[in-house]
């Protein structure tokens, strides 16, 4: 994401400086902050984050800004069609040809859950992670299932959920001991 900076003498959208600086030697896959030129005469970007897209173009448009691109992103936190992010961010000094973009939520992504029964705890945690999902977990003894081992998991494998929603893993004790 560019940081935007005036300057007299640089056009606005002009790369005026990277940090760190031009023909310095950095290791492939570093980050770079790319400093641009926001002109001499600037606007804060309004807070838009939280609002509906609405609501954010029309704080973006009273403050004398134009409205940029919008993408959107599934979020399991945020409602479709309110803001997640905007670049540049709120509070930071522009110039008014400068547009603002917006990322909007989607809502939650829709996933089926996937089959992890005989997989270790940890495993199928991290893969329902991965997805997007929470996990919660129960214990019971099993003569079947290996000890750390998912016995199963509710809801059930194949079924559409939602990112966010928290999955219960039922987790072998292995054995019940025989008193």
């Amino acid at each position: 994401v560019p940081e935007f900076e005036t300057n007299d003498e640089a056009e606005v959208g002009e790369v005026i400086r990277t940090d760190p600086p031009a023909d310095s030697e950095v290791p492939r896959g570093s980050s770079v902050q790319v400093f641009v030129s926001a002109g001499t005469e600037t606007i804060a970007v309004p807070p838009v984050v939280g609002p509906s897209e609405e609501e954010a173009r029309r704080a973006i448009e009273d403050a004398g800004l134009g409205g940029g691109d919008v993408d959107e992103e599934p979020d399991p936190n945020i409602e479709e069609g309110f803001v997640i992010s905007s670049s540049p961010v709120a509070g930071q000094e522009i110039s008014p040809s400068i547009p603002v973009d917006l990322v909007v939520s989607s809502g939650p992504e829709i996933v089926v859950l996937p089959d992890v029964t005989g997989s270790s705890e940890r495993d199928a945690t991290a893969e329902l992670n991965d997805l997007g999902l929470r996990v919660s977990v129960n214990e019971e003894f099993s003569d079947d299932v290996p000890e750390g081992d998912v016995i199963r998991t509710d809801p059930e494998p194949g079924i559409e959920v939602r990112s966010g929603d928290v999955i219960l893993l039922v987790i072998s004790l292995g054995p019940e001991p025989v008193p």
